[in-house]
């Protein structure tokens, strides 16, 4: 039996390679040739982890396979075109390429690994979707004409009236559609930006079909129709540039010059991390209200995702400056004067004398005689986390006593990068040397927390040393101490 089959089977090799050489070569040899070039090649692609393994893998797994049946029924058996057999095959070839064709664009130019990296990854998700449909059409027709021989007239015409019919009924959702595609086209948006809609503002982190999601700052997505979008007027906050531009309008006392609130101002603005130097702050002054003069307040940052968090920042920081400059918001209400109890504890509290006698290096403070030169050269002054006391080199304004808080002292090591030296909490000093020595700081000071001092000029600081001899051993050891620790400090990533 075995002897049979193999002379028949060599007669049909032998007819076909003499009947249709180029098929019979095609068959085979040129298909497993092909497949195994696709496997080395898959096999290199996937160790690199090229994006395009997936589609060539349909190639290989579906595509060849179902055009080597095809070539075997209608070359090697005989079958006619027309044949049920040879058409399923026909159409199986057509299909799976195609399918194999949609992941191939699919792959090599919208995926992306790297989010907001590259163009790939901020196409719209309407553009592939229409690619899809578009590809998906012409395959549809070139099967149902070629494979199984119908006309499209017909086919065209049936469709225009089922299109008719299902247009009327969902004039709707296809209102949406056309606006998405009007909007793909003209482009007013884009993935990531900034918009603004119907007092709605958020990022773009969708175009779809029917509607452009927006994701809010307060973690919502609100999502706005195609049609609302493409009708209606909204703000791109992206364009031309991604910067962001914020106004804010604040009102001071009368009683406070405006050259001297604008300078706080201005150096909030540049004490400020992500506030722009380019295109620089400005502050104007532009209203003068029944109870304050009003000031509007420009900066920029880089991004509207920043704009909260400097914001947040800046308007802390004015509390904390107008605390130590001595300026004041007015409020528009009626003052009735009653000295309460609880007034008097407040006078108290911010009184330097009884904040520094609460330690016992400032005991003797509080106990009489009181010196009124030494009180009147001591003042509060408030700090908040992150704000920066005292930067190094700057001229230091005197002795400054931790009541409440804690910062941090650094200095530059040889590579330029801050390393910190000290770290002083309630009733610990710093400023010692500065003042004694009458030269620039020799470090930086910035506020780990919520931080309040009480600075004594070098007039009243010479005066507490002579109050407190504990005072003056003090001194002495923590000037030696730091010092050496900020010689340590500036010699390191010296080679």
């Amino acid at each position: 039996m075995t002897p049979l089959l193999n002379s028949v089977a060599w007669s049909v090799i032998s007819d076909f390679v003499q009947h249709s050489p180029r098929w019979a070569f095609t068959l085979i040899v040129g298909l497993p040739l092909l497949i195994l070039a696709l496997t080395e090649i898959l096999t290199r692609l996937r160790r690199s982890g090229h994006p395009l393994c997936k589609s060539l893998g349909q190639v290989r797994n579906l595509v060849l396979p179902a055009a080597g049946l095809w070539i075997f029924l209608s070359q090697v058996v005989g079958l006619p075109d027309d044949n049920i057999l040879v058409r399923l095959c026909q159409t199986t070839v057509w299909l799976t390429g195609l399918i194999a064709l949609l992941r191939l664009i699919n792959d090599a130019f919208f995926e992306s690994d790297v989010v907001d990296a590259t163009w790939r990854a901020n196409v719209p998700s309407l553009f592939r979707d229409l690619v899809r449909v578009f590809l998906a059409a012409v395959g549809a027709a070139i099967i149902y004409s070629q494979v199984w021989g119908q006309s499209l007239e017909g086919a065209v015409a049936a469709l225009g009236v089922t299109s008719i019919v299902i247009g009327l009924a969902l004039q709707e959702p296809l209102s949406n559609i056309v606006s998405g595609v009007m909007l793909m086209f003209e482009r007013p948006i884009k993935l990531s930006d900034w918009v603004s809609v119907d007092g709605t503002t958020g990022k773009v982190v969708e175009i779809n079909w029917r509607s452009v999601h927006i994701a809010t700052p307060t973690t919502g997505v609100r999502i706005i129709p195609n049609s609302q979008l493409y009708k209606g007027s909204f703000n791109n906050l992206s364009r031309p540039t991604r910067i962001r531009t914020e106004l804010v309008e604040l009102g001071f006392s009368y009683n406070d010059p405006p050259n001297k609130v604008k300078e706080m101002l201005y150096r909030i603005l540049s004490e400020t991390p992500g506030v722009l130097d380019d295109p620089a702050p400005a502050v104007r002054t532009v209203n003068y209200a029944d109870f304050a003069i009003i000031y509007r307040v420009i900066f920029s940052v880089a991004s509207s995702e920043q704009l909260p968090v400097v914001r947040d920042d800046f308007m802390s920081r004015i509390w904390y400056a107008i605390r130590r400059d001595g300026i004041s918001i007015p409020f528009p209400t009626q003052t009735e004067i009653q000295v309460l109890q609880s007034e008097v504890d407040k006078a108290a509290a911010t009184d330097p004398v009884v904040l520094l006698s609460q330690f016992n290096l400032f005991k003797t403070l509080g106990e009489p005689p009181r010196d009124e030169q030494l009180e009147a050269g001591l003042k509060v002054r408030d700090f908040g986390a992150g704000e920066t006391v005292v930067a190094e080199g700057q001229r230091i304004e005197g002795l400054h006593v931790v009541v409440r808080g804690e910062a941090h002292l650094t200095v530059k090591d040889a590579r330029g990068l801050p390393l910190e030296v000290a770290r002083v909490g309630r009733g610990e000093f710093f400023g010692e040397g500065s003042v004694l020595a009458e030269l620039p700081s020799e470090v930086t000071v910035q506020a780990a927390s919520d931080l309040q001092l009480v600075v004594a000029n070098p007039s009243a600081m010479y005066r507490l040393i002579g109050r407190s001899p504990a005072l003056s051993r003090q001194l002495g050891h923590v000037m030696e101490s730091r010092r050496k620790a900020a010689f340590s400090a500036r010699r390191v990533g010296i080679r």
